[in-house]
């Protein structure tokens, strides 16, 4: 069974204004009109503030999910921008779109850049490189990023062409390549510009590349944690972006000192960015994970009847959402829970679920391990 723990991770408040808007899930357009109008307010007139401040709320979406909304307001950033900072609003728009699945806005979007990049705009033909080479595939990505890679490369050209990399590689589930490209994105991040976007996807590329490959929890924390600072430096303080850092690429193990005190608390700070308005519409792809990891880090501390009621809970949530890997992983660490807080026929008839109902799932083996456990503590050696 593997551990969920999670660094402990201090947030301030929530800005003051982001409850007054609108939910960036529901209207299309409703809610970036209302943040123009809060950042028009709050520049007073300069647009190099504006653009900052547009862009800045636009990763804050990105880092959400709301590709939608950022996209549009990264779009409105670059019609306020001069030079350089035009085309690269609108790579950051195109890149948004096609998150987003939006394949035709994203092309449109990056040949309008195209039209703009001037022969000394090199971080931005590196971008439209990128672009144009996700907009193909993932094997074309992987053809065209490693010469963008060199070392003769400008810093901030490598940083991004190394991120990118990074994500098409484990996109083919070349996880040792995704690594390697992961290593340079991230020795470089501390030596570029910490206002590029790309700082979001390369550590986030990070997190997710070691857990692939099970990489001891200390290394992955170093990354949850320059992540969690720049969403507070770059995105804001306190903002509901951090959900995905304490919650999504938290699941790190502490073989060494076991603290998964740190995981506890960063489960009960995630429950509370649950609250916020901005992602009421999303609160389900969350509400899983959290359940089995908050259970997972009260069971590492040696709690097991205290974690019942959250793996129990997350039992209950992958079952509604009819989701069998999430189903079979709630029942290994349930079932085990439910044996470690002293009922063991309740959790041998659960774990017997597993071979009977698919025996060829990789969750299996963990749950006949934990049946053998169960029988050898009753003394039936033989079973």
């Amino acid at each position: 069974m593997r551990s969920l723990a999670a660094a402990l991770l201090a947030v301030a408040s929530l800005a003051a204004h982001a409850h007054a808007l609108s939910d960036p899930f529901t209207v299309p357009g409703q809610r970036e009109r209302e943040e123009r109008r809060v950042i028009d307010a709050d520049s007073g007139g300069d647009d190099a503030k504006a653009v900052d401040l547009a862009l800045r709320r636009s990763l804050y979406f990105r880092a959400l999910g709301a590709y939608a909304a950022g996209a549009r307001l990264a779009t409105w950033a670059a019609s306020r921008s001069d030079g350089a900072a035009r085309p690269n609003a609108l790579l950051e728009a195109a890149y948004l779109y096609t998150m987003d699945g939006k394949t035709a806005q994203s092309r449109s979007v990056t040949d309008q850049a195209a039209a703009l990049i001037a022969p000394d705009y090199a971080l931005a033909r590196a971008r439209l490189a990128i672009q144009r080479a996700r907009l193909a595939s993932d094997d074309a990505a992987v053809q065209t990023l490693p010469a963008l890679t060199r070392e003769d490369a400008p810093p901030d050209v490598r940083f991004v062409a190394a991120t990118a990399l990074s994500v098409a590689q484990s996109n083919l589930k070349r996880y040792d390549a995704a690594r390697e490209a992961s290593d340079l994105c991230w020795a470089l991040h501390e030596t570029v510009d910490a206002a590029l976007p790309e700082h979001l996807a390369c550590l986030q590329q990070r997190l997710f590349v070691l857990h692939a490959l099970d990489v001891d929890g200390r290394e992955t924390e170093r990354a949850a944690i320059a992540l969690a600072a720049w969403i507070d430096g770059r995105v804001g303080a306190g903002t509901p972006a951090l959900v995905l850092t304490l919650l999504n690429y938290c699941n790190l193990s502490f073989p060494q000192d076991s603290d998964y005190a740190r995981s506890e608390r960063a489960c009960e700070r995630a429950q509370q960015l649950l609250d916020h308005p901005d992602i009421a519409g999303q609160r389900g792809l969350y509400a899983y994970p959290l359940a089995l990891g908050h259970g997972m880090a009260i069971q590492n501390q040696g709690r097991a009847k205290d974690a019942l009621p959250y793996l129990s809970q997350a039992l209950t949530l992958a079952t509604l959402a009819k989701k069998d890997d999430d189903i079979r992983n709630a029942i290994v660490n349930f079932g085990w829970a439910q044996f470690q807080a002293g009922d063991a026929e309740a959790a041998k008839r659960l774990l017997e679920r597993l071979p009977r109902e698919a025996p060829n799932s990789p969750f299996t083996l963990p749950a006949l391990l934990s049946l053998g456990d169960i029988a050898c503590n009753a003394g039936l050696v033989d079973e």
